[in-house]
């Protein structure tokens, strides 16, 4: 079965969920967000019911916060922001003074900060339990607390824009972007004192914001044990314009000396020093900040299937002014992660409230506990009865379409849709989203290859593709987008470029090099274009590897007269890189006359010295990711033994002439600087067909690198080219996995441990 063909005749009287494997529902389960909508699911079908549980489902990252919402009369309902926010009326037993109230913060576990009259009746309430406190506030609009409320303190004071509690310390953020601090202390007695830390002052000289920007708001937020400022810019104040912009500041020690050059906010300003600046951050590393004064929230974009890095808001009475109504219509999400950030606005249809601006509901699990309660007793009891129709035809169009966006596999999807007629009329795949497929792994078999589904766990799928019967015992050694793979029928001959999807082939000259075998390979446009090249590395007897090109159709190549020993190949940027082991680039740049004759135009890239890496074995791959180079440097302690960590460095131009190993200076034009954070991206590494993608478009990935089998890490050429090699020689097939960059302690994972030794190929990417 092709896994893009949607359109065969539907299987006889198997329409249901109940006709897939088990282990696909609580797959599905997983990929919808939104609480609500899994529960109305199972209420729908049967299937459903009887496969998942909600005890077992995963809690082990932490809910996005709900948005709560005033409502007339009834008291307030919620928001959901995994579901697109849409709005759940769930019936909370919200005590009566509470149900016109101005809500203004909240703190995990369930509890909100309030006013029952807008300026007094302040209150901390919990909306699970409903216990009630009533702490001396002064101020509605500053509220936190340094842990959950039975040890609750709170302070606030004029001239002051946020407060947030980190490190046992209370922050208060001011108009000109310092930070008042201030420790609580409880005695035994229930009394308590609070001592002034001082003021922590910031550089501001290097932080004006353009003409035109108009600094609405400022937030407050700690995200990976940093404390960051989130400003909200907005047009002129006059004109109550929305939210038009974010920036993100992370604090950091100022250099020696800083002026402060404070632009006024009425705070005295004779200390000549700062000791502190706010760096802007221009990437978000993954991250999704959930802004609200006293109650800011960061998350990783990685945890949380189907978000992107941005800033997620409410309105803020800052903007438009505290002592009017209440417009409720600046809610939204800027999102950093696009190529033009942009403010994406949701809810549209909320109107103005006279009671409250909505408010972030922080969920930890025992928040959630709360409002699963409520949720499992409009939408989920085990003794209920069934609905007469348990197919997913019950479920409307928008909510079936999110379900199929959830689920990453697309053969899992195309299943789903051959089994219920209902996601066969919803789903359209020329409707789902643009986001390039990432990569198969191309397994070999005896009877040709079958392919493995990152996307869902590596699970092996057996497609039933007429592959060429030449091909089916064939070494794989490279890919390219539209189902093109790099192959030798002979191992060491018979190399071609061959479409699995249209059996389209083109030969690719043997002899390169006698006796070796070409072992990477890449193309610098579509096969289809007319003046399509391809380069290539060919490995000699001996173990050098060397370069050579040709006009995709044409029989003869063009070889270099230099011989270097080479690592991977890219095309970036209009031309061909090799990588050599020494970490330079060489770049030759394909032209091609119109009649057809190629010729390359070289040049160097020098990067100098070269990194040391601990005495570790290693190889390197070359990839391209957001318009920039990138090398990934992959170890093991040993040749042989499978692979232990990796190391991500970037293309950057050389500031000062790197020393060589004699003392002296070569004057590199470049330099490779290492990323200790590979902000959101996945790197898929394989020589000749490397690719990066953004987490925050594959739901459920995290950041990392995916790799396969390396022959560099063994003998590969004693494979191809002995004598009796398919008698004697095996690739292992057994170093496959990812290295999760994004854990607290980088390890690797590894997948498809069941997979055996190949007497034909190691396992290859597929770019469908």
């Amino acid at each position: 079965m092709d896994p893009m063909e949607i359109n065969a005749p539907l299987p006889a009287q198997e329409d249901r969920l109940s006709a897939l494997p088990d282990d696909i529902l609580p797959q599905i389960n997983d990929r919808i967000p939104c609480l609500v909508l899994r529960r109305r699911l199972a209420r729908a079908c049967a299937a459903f019911r009887d496969a998942v549980n909600p005890q077992h489902e995963a809690a082990a990252t932490p809910p996005l916060p709900w948005i709560l919402l005033p409502r007339p009369g009834g008291g307030p309902s919620f928001s959901c922001v995994l579901s697109g926010c849409h709005t759940h009326e769930l019936h909370l037993d919200v005590p009566a003074d509470a149900r016109a109230a101005s809500y203004f913060g909240s703190y995990e576990g369930g509890w909100v900060f309030l006013a029952t009259g807008q300026i007094y009746g302040h209150a901390l309430l919990n909306l699970r339990s409903y216990m009630l406190r009533r702490p001396s506030l002064r101020h509605r609009s500053r509220s936190t607390a340094s842990s959950p409320p039975s040890e609750y303190a709170g302070k606030g004071t004029p001239y002051l824009e946020d407060v947030i509690h980190h490190d046992g310390v209370f922050y208060f953020l001011s108009l000109a972007e310092h930070l008042l601090m201030f420790a609580p202390v409880v005695h035994e007695d229930g009394d308590f004192e609070i001592t002034s830390m001082g003021t922590r002052r910031f550089q501001r000289e290097e932080r004006h914001y353009d003409e035109g920007e108009e600094v609405a708001a400022r937030y407050l937020v700690e995200s990976h044990g940093q404390l960051l400022m989130v400003v909200r810019i907005s047009p002129p104040l006059g004109f109550r314009l929305p939210t038009s912009a974010f920036r993100v500041f992370q604090m950091v020690q100022a250099p020696a000396r800083a002026p402060i050059d404070d632009n006024g906010g009425g705070e005295n300003n004779n200390i000549a020093d700062a000791e502190y600046t706010w760096n802007e951050l221009h990437d978000l590393g993954g991250r999704m900040l959930f802004v609200g004064r006293g109650c800011s929230r960061s998350y990783d974009v990685a945890n949380y299937p189907g978000f992107r890095a941005g800033v997620y808001f409410l309105d803020d009475e800052r903007i438009y002014g505290e002592e009017t109504m209440i417009d409720n219509h600046d809610i939204g999400k800027w999102l950093s992660s696009e190529p033009i950030p942009s403010i994406d606005n949701f809810l549209p249809e909320k109107g103005p409230s006279v009671y409250s601006p909505p408010a972030c509901v922080l969920c930890c699990y025992v928040l959630c506990a709360a409002l699963n309660d409520v949720v499992e007793q409009n939408y989920f009891t085990m003794e209920a009865p069934l609905l007469e129709l348990d197919l997913l035809n019950v479920l409307p169009p928008h909510i079936l379409r999110l379900i199929n966006d959830r689920i990453p596999c697309l053969v899992r999807r195309r299943s789903l849709a051959l089994v219920c007629p209902a996601f066969r009329d919803a789903v359209n795949p020329q409707h789902e989203p643009a986001t390039p497929l990432l990569p198969w792994i191309l397994l070999p078999r005896p009877g040709g290859p079958s392919f493995s589904c990152v996307l869902r766990g590596c699970a092996t799928h057996d497609l039933d593709l007429d592959i060429p019967a030449d091909a089916r015992a064939a070494r794989y050694f490279g890919a390219y987008e539209g189902g093109w793979v790099f192959l030798a029928t002979g191992q060491i001959d018979g190399h071609a470029l061959l479409n699995l999807r249209t059996h389209q082939c083109f030969d690719i000259p043997d002899g390169v090099n006698s006796g070796g075998a070409i072992v990477a390979a890449t193309l610098s446009s579509p096969p289809e274009h007319e003046h399509c090249v391809v380069a290539a590395i060919d490995q000699l007897v001996g173990g050098r590897r060397v370069p050579a090109f040709w006009h995709l159709g044409h029989p003869v190549p063009l070889l270099p007269y230099q011989i270097w020993s080479l690592e991977d190949v890219i095309h970036h940027n209009g031309a061909f890189h090799f990588l050599t082991d020494e970490e330079d680039l060489l770049v030759f740049a394909p032209l091609v006359h119109d009649d057809g004759r190629l010729e390359m135009i070289s040049m160097g890239i020098h990067f100098g010295h070269q990194r040391h890496h601990d005495g570790d074995a290693r190889i390197r791959y070359l990839v391209e990711s957001r318009g920039e180079l990138l090398i990934v440097v992959r170890l093991t302690p040993h040749l042989g033994q499978p692979t232990s960590s990796f190391r991500v460095f970037q293309m950057e131009q050389a500031l000062l002439p790197a020393a060589d190993d004699n003392g002296g200076y070569n004057h590199a034009e470049y330099t490779w600087n290492e990323l200790h954070d590979l902000g959101g991206r996945m790197l898929f590494v394989g020589r000749g067909c490397s690719r990066s993608y953004d987490v925050a478009n594959y739901p459920g990935f995290r950041d990392g690198v995916y790799f396969l089998d390396d022959g560099r890490f063994y003998d590969e050429e004693g494979i191809f080219t002995g004598a009796d090699a398919q008698a004697t020689h095996q690739y292992p097939c057994r170093d496959i996995g990812k290295w999760l960059s994004s854990e607290p302690i980088h390890h690797i994972d590894n997948y498809l441990p069941e997979e055996g030794p190949s007497i034909y190929s190691p396992p290859a990417w597929f770019l469908s």
